[in-house]
């Protein structure tokens, strides 16, 4: 069996012509249609799609489509065409199934700006909740205003790991073109 999935047996269902068999882990499936690919491409792929406001309402598709790819080990073999791509988005799980009618429209702003230290950076909040920034902007503000005293090598190390983790996301957001205060763009039909 290839990737981290539990194997789940096949259930033979009788189809309109009377044979047919249809698998109970669509995401396994997925798996196995991604064999042929090369797994980094895979990887890089899906991050540049969760990177699209267009697809903000993807918080279930992506991150599964993520999770197949994981499972595969990187090999040297052919990149996803565009085609096959668009194909895999059209058929159950991606495209159509539970994890798409369990999608609701993102509701928050696509990308915020916090401000720590000597800067203000652009971050991803996600669909979550609109407090995610709310409380990192207060946690920020709790290690940048730290004294000398009992918690001050916590909170030195705190703000070094912050400011590296949101110029990373800030890098991220440049290079992709995306500035703060956008709106996702997703649509539900």
């Amino acid at each position: 069996m290839k990737g981290n999935f539990i194997r789940a047996p096949r259930i033979r269902k009788q189809t309109s012509d009377g044979t047919g068999t249809v698998s109970s882990n669509p995401l396994q499936d997925l798996v196995n249609l991604l064999l042929p690919f090369d797994a980094i491409d895979l990887a890089t792929t899906v991050g540049a799609l969760q990177l699209m406001p267009e697809n903000a309402g993807r918080y279930l598709v992506l991150p599964a489509f993520a999770h197949a790819i994981a499972t595969l080990k990187p090999a040297d073999k052919p990149r996803i065409s565009a085609g096959s791509l668009r194909g895999l988005f059209r058929v159950e799980p991606l495209g159509k199934g539970f994890l798409v009618s369990a999608e609701d429209p993102f509701e928050f702003s696509f990308t915020e700006s916090i401000a720590f230290r000597e800067g203000a950076y652009t971050v991803f909040p996600g669909n979550g909740s609109e407090s995610s920034t709310f409380i990192l902007r207060h946690v920020f503000q709790a290690i940048d205003n730290y004294e000398k005293g009992q918690y001050g090598r916590f909170c030195e190390k705190a703000q070094s790991l912050a400011r590296a983790a949101l110029v990373i996301i800030d890098n991220v957001a440049r290079r992709a073109q995306l500035t703060y205060g956008l709106e996702p763009t997703s649509e539900f039909s």
